[in-house]
């Protein structure tokens, strides 16, 4: 129940790790790959700091840290997946790169380094009641963002929640959420929101590790 009323900031999850320089705000190549942003090797992990605060974005820090890690390969439909695991959610999520896009075992795309794509995908939510409607989007261009570790120029996927028919729980009619994912780095940080309620949660970077792929 309380995985379904989470909206984690798609795909949840995902940075990459390496303790690296604290050296924001690189220019970005134009012959990215979309595993430079969403590193996906066997052993990454990356830990954060939670906080969590109310619709006017006032934050408290929980004194409670989130860890995120590539556990192991899965076989899906003669498609390999990656299983990522959330420690303080208790989430794993199955997902892969595919060409440009980081996509979900359900065929969602959670990403994008694409500068023409608009929406990634739409979802109705709850599933049983579709009063809202979630709709994900990258962000047109690169933005700073800050985290204990330093600056990072990030690509942000952005999610826009919307109330389409009366609720009986929650009368909030829109909420807007985000992921930001750093180039050699990963998710540096994201926001999400409580689907019935106005509660913010925050995860900031506080380190990471990347294992290098051997061919």
């Amino acid at each position: 129940m309380k995985n379904l009323v989470i909206l984690i900031v798609l795909s949840v999850l995902l940075i990459s790790c390496q303790k690296k320089e604290q050296n924001p705000v690189a220019p970005v190549e134009s012959n990215n790959k979309v595993t430079d942003y969403y590193p996906l090797t066997i052993g990454n992990y990356w830990i954060y700091e939670f906080s969590q605060g109310d619709s006017s974005s006032n934050l408290t820090y929980q004194n409670k840290i989130d860890s995120i890690y590539v556990e192991k390969d899965s076989l899906i439909n003669g498609k390999i997946f990656k299983v990522l695991k959330s420690t303080l959610l208790q989430q794993t999520t199955l997902i892969r790169d595919s060409s440009d896009y980081i996509v979900s075992s359900d065929g969602q795309k959670i990403f994008s380094i694409n500068p023409a794509i608009d929406i990634l995908s739409e979802q109705y939510l709850p599933a049983n009641d579709s009063s809202y409607l979630l709709v994900w989007k990258m962000k047109g261009i690169d933005s700073v963002f800050n985290c204990p570790l330093g600056q990072y120029l990030s690509k942000y996927v952005l999610g826009t929640l919307t109330q389409i028919k009366p609720s009986a729980i929650s009368n909030i009619k829109e909420r807007n959420i985000f992921s930001a994912y750093s180039k050699g780095i990963g998710m540096v940080g994201r926001r999400a929101t409580y689907l019935f309620g106005g509660q913010l949660l925050e995860w900031k970077l506080l380190r990471y590790k990347i294992n290098e792929k051997i061919n």
